[in-house]
């Protein structure tokens, strides 16, 4: 009795040409494994078309922006190398606003309100520190609750007038929200 269906095992030449150790990903999506495959010939054939071309990489981001905002409904969106950048630029941006001398200035000089409440059990290694994110951005971490938990009282304690955020990890990459305390950027 034959077998119809089409073969799955993996194609190894690439690995074997380039004398890379095979690696089956049962992870996901990950940093330390080259993070995401473009399995589509129009991702791959775009990806390869752009890298021939000099781009105004302003107009490529807005692009950008404006296709991840139709795409999620998101007010705005910035495309990153990873998890890590992704996190470094949001907290950059959340405590410098739209001043562009404000965000020159960093890492060096972050302003006086460069805290981030963090809950403890957020700062995980995901292949980068969470912590080594916010400094790049010249941000301190403000660490707040315990692994699994963190009430209120905890973080109104690390949410004083030198913190301008709060985040947190989890299904959803990165969710930056307000100051609780409205305060100005």
């Amino acid at each position: 009795m034959g077998n119809d269906q089409p073969s799955t095992a993996p194609d190894w030449r690439w690995h074997d040409e380039n004398g890379f150790r095979r690696i089956v990903n049962v992870a996901g999506t990950m940093t330390g494994l080259g993070a995401s495959v473009a399995p589509a010939p129009e991702v791959s054939g775009e990806t390869a078309a752009a890298t021939e071309r000099f781009v105004d990489m302003h107009e490529l981001q807005a692009l950008a922006s404006r296709t991840i905002t139709e795409l999620t409904g998101a007010e705005a969106g910035c495309l990153t190398a990873s998890a890590g950048a992704g996190i470094s630029l949001a907290v950059a941006a959340c405590i410098t606003g739209l001043d562009p001398a404000r965000v020159e200035a960093l890492p060096l000089n972050p302003g006086p309100k460069s805290g981030v409440a963090v809950q403890m059990g957020h700062l995980c290694e995901y292949g980068s520190s969470i912590a080594t994110g916010v400094a790049l951005a010249g941000a301190n971490v403000r660490v707040a609750g315990t692994a699994t938990l963190c009430k209120d009282f905890q973080l109104s304690a690390v949410l004083d007038e030198n913190c301008r955020f709060a985040f947190e990890t989890g299904t959803r990459a990165l969710s930056v929200f307000k100051d609780l305390r409205e305060t100005e950027v």
